[in-house]
């Protein structure tokens, strides 16, 4: 009668504990799961390196002769305007807008030549990001032309490099133009506030038109 009585005690305990561990199974799995899930992923950390060929405003002349051509190239030092940090500042604010990767500047000691690593005469040097936008304006300035309508211009190469891989994700050449509204003369008056203005748009431009294909794209 003792041993039925026992018997029927453990099977009545078993009956009372054990959905109670599988429950708490369950609870510790959904756990585990949730956290797993809610891990945040890090956007990769890109290095936006911008780089000219010359600071200066180029301005290629094209004048027409009855038998030739004839061009003529001037530079011309912009005062109180710095055509590299107007368009850094105006891409990384474009940029900022693409939350897939987290954008930031050289520091002092991350030093490139963005044009070799765009020609492939040198390697990416070793910096503390997953990737590196690479960005060389190969000229910037007027074109002025007898038979065609003067216009600014900026020609200029964005790549995205992979760091550790050196491979190519992305990459995008571009000259682009905007008419050249006045004669040259009189775009340097008032502190060449026409030469600034005009290049300006064309920055504006080039970097509305960048960061929309670069959100296009599948980086």
């Amino acid at each position: 009668m003792r041993t039925a009585i026992s018997i029927l005690g453990f099977l009545l305990f078993l009956g009372c504990v054990m959905p109670a561990n599988q429950s708490a199974n369950a609870v510790l799995a959904e756990g585990r799961g949730s956290a797993a899930t809610s891990l945040p992923i890090q956007a990769p950390q890109t290095i936006v390196a911008v780089q000219l060929q010359s600071p200066d405003f180029t301005v290629f002349e094209m004048k027409y002769r009855v038998f030739f051509n004839k061009s003529e190239i001037k530079k011309i030092p912009l005062v109180d305007y710095d055509f590299k940090a107007a368009l850094t500042d105006e891409l990384m604010n474009s940029l900022a807008e693409d939350t897939r990767m987290k954008w930031r500047l050289p520091s002092d000691k991350e030093t490139m030549d963005v044009f070799a690593v765009l020609k492939k005469k040198t390697a990416l040097p070793p910096v503390e990001s997953d990737r590196v936008l690479l960005v060389g304006v190969q000229d910037f300035g007027a074109f002025l032309a007898d038979l065609a309508a003067d216009k600014f211009y900026i020609i200029a190469q964005f790549k995205l490099i992979d760091r550790a891989t050196g491979k190519k994700l992305w990459e995008k050449k571009v000259y682009e133009r905007t008419d050249f509204d006045g004669k040259l003369k009189d775009m340097q008056a008032d502190n060449q506030k026409g030469l600034k203005v005009g290049i300006n748009k064309v920055l504006e431009k080039i970097i509305r038109k960048v960061a929309a294909d670069m959100r296009l794209a599948k980086i």
